[in-house]
């Protein structure tokens, strides 16, 4: 698998590409503030950590103007009845830090992990000085779930506290709709998704201030083109359902709507079928059903009815 941005090229790394590796490797770990390897660790002895090769364990690599500018690591974080989980590393070299390399490098291997069935990513020892690493992990959906006191000797700061960091990976794409009252727009959304793609994308809805219950309009103008979204209760949404969306569609919550750095973000603006009639209601509903159709092909999926 290989992907490209903006003169960034992210592919799996071959035997034939250690020697490009090991100097970032070199140099990162003789910093002595991320990663725990012995400062003077052999070449050896690194190429038999990092190197990986494997049905589901690799090594990656970030190509810059054909230099090797980063690269991590992707394997099962336990094997076993743990193997569900991946566990990565990064490395980014000192001279490319700033260009955005890492960000790129560390979307590639999660859409690696997810392609190769892996329903979670973790993190054993993100230490805790390292401001840079977690913020960029946390804007790319990860969350300390747990923290050890004094589990690295920091090279100038001495003991210092380590993270455990996690992110669920779901196989399907992940959409989070959100309004006000999650009882109309954000509903006829989700039902909307849930009949054009199935099973193939993960669908959540939640309010900033949940109503008692859906908007009759909205069920029944949905029912109107065979869409059930009567059983459905208002709820508010969640920091959970923020965390796993790849897509959070906003409908007219203004600041009470969720923005998680790092996840797409798309706002509709669409009336509020709240106390509308009928008409008006399958107005609204037929524009939700274009927008999620385009936001279907985006995600590179066609509808299936």
């Amino acid at each position: 698998m290989t992907a490209s941005g903006p003169d960034i090229v992210c592919r799996r790394a071959t035997s034939e590409d250690w020697n490009r590796i090991w100097p970032i490797f070199r140099t990162v770990v003789a910093s002595g503030d991320t990663y725990a390897f012995p400062p003077d660790i052999g070449e050896d002895e690194a190429r038999q950590h990092w190197m990986l090769d494997d049905e589901r364990a690799g090594t990656y690599l970030a190509e810059q103007d054909g230099e090797v500018v980063a690269t991590a690591y992707l394997k099962p974080n336990r094997p076993g009845r743990g193997d569900h989980v991946a566990n990565a590393g990064w490395m980014v070299s000192p001279a490319a830090q700033g260009r955005g390399v890492g960000r790129r490098l560390a979307e590639f291997v999660i859409d690696e992990a997810r392609r190769l069935g892996f329903v979670g990513m973790q993190f054993n020892a993100v230490v805790a000085t390292n401001a840079a690493a977690i913020g960029l992990w946390e804007s790319l959906g990860f969350a300390i779930v747990g923290t050890v006191p004094d589990a690295f000797r920091h090279t100038t700061q001495g003991l210092v506290p380590a993270h455990i960091m996690y992110r669920r990976l779901s196989p399907r794409p992940a959409v989070l709709f959100v309004c006000v009252k999650n009882a109309g727009r954000s509903q006829m959304a989700a039902g909307w998704l849930r009949h054009l793609a199935g099973d193939r994308v993960e669908v959540f809805s939640g309010g900033s201030d949940p109503g008692p219950e859906l908007h009759p309009q909205a069920v029944e103008a949905m029912a109107e083109v065979g869409v059930g979204i009567a059983g459905e209760q208002p709820r508010r949404w969640s920091e959970a359902d923020v965390r796993a969306a790849d897509v959070i569609v906003t409908m007219g919550c203004g600041d009470a709507c969720p923005v998680y750095p790092g996840t797409r973000h798309e706002d509709w603006d669409l009336t509020d079928p709240a106390d509308q009639p009928l008409d008006v209601v399958r107005g609204v509903r037929d524009e939700i059903k274009r927008r999620v159709e385009v936001l279907l092909a985006s995600l590179d999926l066609t509808a299936s009815r």
